[in-house]
């Protein structure tokens, strides 16, 4: 099964309201422990109990299930559904469930309400790989000749390391140069196992993260005629380029056109830069769980 982590906090204000529930994802190639500094953050900016999970998709991190070799959206919302109903459903109702999910995690929630409504009240989604038709489509075009160039990158992205040391230096002096120092021990914290002959490992296996990338979403296949209530947002970073193919227009200014199939609305994360913002600037993304939290009524 996929790993979990649990538990609540508590405002200051006693305002002895019932408690709201939140479920939080992890991008691909990340782990549940990549949100601990961001619920760091969190606690002082609460202003009502909140009851939170966040999980382990397959293939990553504690999860002990097998990684899916399809369609990974499908899989994986089954996945965050199975979590709502034995987590956190006894917490609180579905119209007092808040999702705050990063890149693929993001994805995963708004497809969970969008095909199934009524699953959650809020979806905040921070860069979800749901894409316009032709970018999506082209992308999976280019993947099955092997032309991808962000799956063939990840199909070549060193897994082990002999030590954590040698790991931890790998990484910060790379892709966590810039994050908040604490989001590297998360990812290291998580992201990480021991390898079968000695050393570490990630847990994420490469193949399974090439995978994924070869098949971004299109939008009209997340969801069509949404009929829910739930209020869905698409949260874009202000220089951010991430796109399936680093293709200009494939990146945030698709997601007003993404927005409209979906019927979600669409926020610009202020101060926000780059597509890990979770790891680069916690602190941010803690006020934008803590908006969502209060506004559920």
């Amino acid at each position: 099964g996929g790993g979990g982590d649990s538990g609540g906090g508590d405002s200051d204000s006693g305002s002895g309201d019932a408690p709201v529930a939140l479920v939080l994802t992890h991008a691909l190639g990340f782990s549940k422990e990549c949100w601990a500094p961001v619920l760091e953050d969190l606690a002082p900016l609460l202003t009502r109990r909140v009851e939170w999970v966040a999980l382990d998709f397959s293939g990553h991190g504690a999860s002990t299930s097998s990684p899916p070799t399809g369609r990974w959206d499908e899989y994986h919302v089954a996945e965050a559904r199975e979590v709502l109903q034995s987590e956190l459903r006894a917490v609180a109702p579905a119209s007092r469930t808040v999702g705050v999910g990063h890149s693929m995690g993001g994805a995963v929630l708004a497809a969970l309400e969008l095909r199934q409504p009524g699953s959650l009240a809020r979806v905040a989604a921070i860069e979800p790989p749901i894409f316009p038709a032709a970018v999506g489509r082209l992308a999976r075009l280019l993947t099955s000749a092997g032309l991808n160039p962000l799956a063939n990158a990840a199909a070549q992205r060193r897994r082990a390391w002999p030590s954590a040391a040698a790991a931890r230096e790998h990484f910060g002096s790379r892709m966590a140069a810039g994050w908040d120092s604490r989001s590297l021990d998360a990812f290291l914290g998580g992201a990480l196992r021991d390898a079968p002959g000695g050393g570490v490992e990630l847990c994420c296996d490469p193949a399974t993260e090439a995978r994924c990338l070869g098949l971004p979403l299109v939008a009209n296949e997340v969801a069509a005629g949404y009929g829910g209530g739930a209020a869905v947002t698409l949260v874009t970073c202000s220089a951010s380029r991430f796109s399936p193919l680093l293709l200009p227009g494939s990146g945030p200014a698709a997601y007003s056109l993404v927005a409209q199939t979906l019927r979600a609305g669409v926020v610009r994360l202020p101060g926000a830069s780059h597509h890990l913002v979770v790891q680069e600037q916690p602190a941010l993304v803690a006020r934008l769980v803590a908006d969502e939290v209060a506004a559920i009524v």
